[in-house]
């Protein structure tokens, strides 16, 4: 996850808490002025000290309305003094429920990123290192359990590294009509002698009788991604300055809509080779690269950006 989708729930959760802290200082004011002070104000003890007649009492008025000896029922409904604070009560109450709402989801939403963002299952952030479980050597097609390693890289030491590269066309299977091509790239992180690789086989079918610079000029059809993801000791890898080196059996499977990745039965011998060449930034290459799949060899095509390799620092 980048930046701005880390600092929205931090924003979202900010005006929950300062708007929470608002509706509380409305309630408080609206408290005190719905009870003033000298509402309450008992005269029993000066009464008693001083009744009427007695010298220093109070005079009383000797014009004006008639004291009522007797006070009359208040009237049903709501006082004048009360009839405004229901609705006000109720919004304030209202935007409260409103406000601790947007807060749970603003938590939840910074907690989901967090485990999104640093947890070993994932980007593995802050020198954890995530489970690598072995891969099968020859799964059946259709077998459950593939992709378990696809959004899993590992952390980078001072002296690892890590490459991702895309490599021209080679050719998965002949037909007796035309060819099925395959244009792979390939994502390496390594951390000390363990390493993880995610190769990515997307498929055309060709009517020609070899791969083609360009799919889609050619006519070629679009078929079904083949994704494999290898760990070690499965894949082997050689590190040696800037230049890295991997090989291994990668099991490949497929993502089908609304399904859960399953194996394909096929099983494709892969060696890449990876060099650094231009500086691009500290730490950052363009990258040359080999990829030897079936007998074939393809290099590396799309240049920088696309072709990197990074050291750690």
């Amino acid at each position: 996850m980048d930046g701005g989708t880390a600092t929205g729930p931090l924003i979202a959760l900010g005006v929950a808490v300062l708007g929470l802290l608002v509706v509380g200082i409305a309630v408080l004011v609206g408290r005190r002025r719905e009870v003033p002070q000298d509402r309450f104000r008992d005269d029993l003890a000066v009464f008693h000290a001083r009744p009427p007649g007695s010298p220093g009492a109070v005079p009383l008025p000797r014009s004006g309305p008639p004291v009522l000896l007797a006070v009359p029922p208040a009237p049903a409904g709501p006082s004048p003094a009360t009839a405004g604070r229901g609705p006000a009560r109720t919004l304030l109450a209202l935007a409260g429920a409103v406000l601790l709402l947007l807060a749970a989801a603003a938590g939840v939403g910074l907690a989901t990123h967090r485990a999104a963002d640093g947890g070993p299952a994932h980007r593995a952030s802050g020198g954890r290192l995530p489970a690598l479980p072995a891969e099968p050597d020859s799964p059946t097609a259709g077998r459950p359990g593939a992709g378990r390693l696809a959004f899993t890289s590992l952390p980078l030491g001072p002296g690892d590294l890590a490459a991702r590269l895309s490599f021209g066309g080679i050719v998965l299977e002949r037909q007796a009509v035309g060819v099925i091509v395959s244009y792979p790239s390939i994502s390496v992180t390594t951390h000390g002698s363990r390493g993880l690789a995610h190769l990515r086989l997307p498929t055309f079918n060709c009517l020609t009788p070899d791969v083609p610079a360009d799919p889609s000029a050619a006519g070629c059809v679009p078929s079904v991604t083949q994704y494999a993801d290898l760990p070690t000791p499965a894949l082997q890898v050689t590190t040696d300055g800037n230049r890295l080196a991997v090989q291994g059996r990668f099991p490949t499977y497929v993502r089908h809509n609304g399904t859960a990745p399953t194996y394909t039965g096929s099983v494709y011998d892969v060696t890449v080779t990876a060099a650094a060449g231009a500086p691009l930034a500290r730490g950052l290459f363009a990258a040359n690269g080999v990829l030897s799949l079936g007998g074939q060899t393809t290099r590396a095509s799309g240049g920088s950006p696309v072709d990197v390799l990074r050291r750690g620092r």
